[in-house]
């Protein structure tokens, strides 16, 4: 998972790591061994003597594992990095578009063709009437001129969204993979 200033989760994945236990030091495995394995895998449980056997040495180079995974989370958190950049460019984008675009509706809508409100308040008969139209008017013109400052503020947000990215870590499982007639 990587996360930004905020606290705010930028990404989220599901990553694999492997190593290779042998009588000798752990050999770890790299990005495409470890699918590779992974592909071949089959579901099942071991028997348990296997897993008496094999369940302490993994115990013992679980370091070696946790290793592996930091540095692939690394690896990956590090690849991310221009592609959360991007993101957060487009997310700017996208506000500032939105905030426009209700910006020149309003402008359009409610202060378009000056000869066409003038006729709309032409028809309005009653004196409250075209009071709450002259409020209504004057919150859209409030409104409008808040938008440019909403869109700073925004754009800011997201910029805070996506500062500082760190990644972190939460191991969830260990598959043991025993190539099938391998005695251990």
């Amino acid at each position: 998972m990587i996360t930004g200033a905020t606290g705010h989760r930028l990404h989220e994945q599901v990553i694999a790591a492997g190593i290779r236990l042998t009588d000798g030091r752990p050999e770890g495995l790299s990005v495409e061994e470890t699918a590779a394995a992974l592909e071949l895998a089959r579901d099942g449980a071991i028997p348990a003597t296997l897993a008496d056997r094999v369940v302490p040495h993994l115990e013992r180079e679980a370091p070696a594992l946790r290793s592996a995974l930091s540095s692939r989370a690394g690896d990956r958190a590090r690849a991310l990095l221009q592609t959360l950049a991007s993101r957060a460019e487009d997310e700017q984008r996208h506000v500032a578009a939105t905030l426009s675009e209700l910006e020149a509706t309003i402008r359009r809508e409610a202060f378009g063709e000056a000869g066409a409100q003038e006729s709309l308040f032409a028809n309005i008969e009653l004196e409250g009437d075209r009071r709450q139209v002259e409020r209504d008017r004057e919150a859209l013109r409030s409104r409008l001129d808040a938008i440019p400052g909403e869109i700073n503020a925004e754009q800011q947000a997201v910029a805070r969204r996506y500062a500082d990215p760190r990644h972190r870590l939460f191991p969830a499982a260990v598959t043991l993979l025993v190539p099938e007639g391998r005695r251990l």
